[in-house]
């Protein structure tokens, strides 16, 4: 998913990982940087021995910025799962007012 943002990508970046870290509980990647961030969720109790054995795939999201100039920045966000991408669309659209891209 791709999308327009009107703030500048250091904002971007931030409200993002404001967003994985508070709202969903998500752990940051030590591999992020100041365009790319990756999030994953450790499962608990049984949910941690089904991801261990490959029943259940780990929980993770990236965000890939890139400037658009004029402060404006360009955010791809892939998900592992559609309800945890519906989410992040609606987080997108409404808190950061962002606008999808078609290209």
């Amino acid at each position: 998913m791709d999308f327009l943002v009107e703030r500048p990508l250091a904002e971007v970046m931030i409200q993002a990982e404001k967003h994985m870290v508070i709202q969903h509980r998500f752990n940051r990647t030590l591999d992020s940087t100041e365009t790319s961030q990756s999030f994953y969720r450790n499962r608990e109790g049984i949910g941690s021995i089904a991801e261990a054995v490959g029943v259940v795939e780990r929980a993770w999201v990236r965000f890939v910025a890139a400037e658009e100039g004029e402060g404006r920045t360009r955010l791809s966000i892939t998900a592992t799962t559609a309800d945890l991408e519906r989410d992040l669309e609606r987080w997108v659209t409404t808190e950061l007012h962002a606008t999808p891209c078609s290209d």
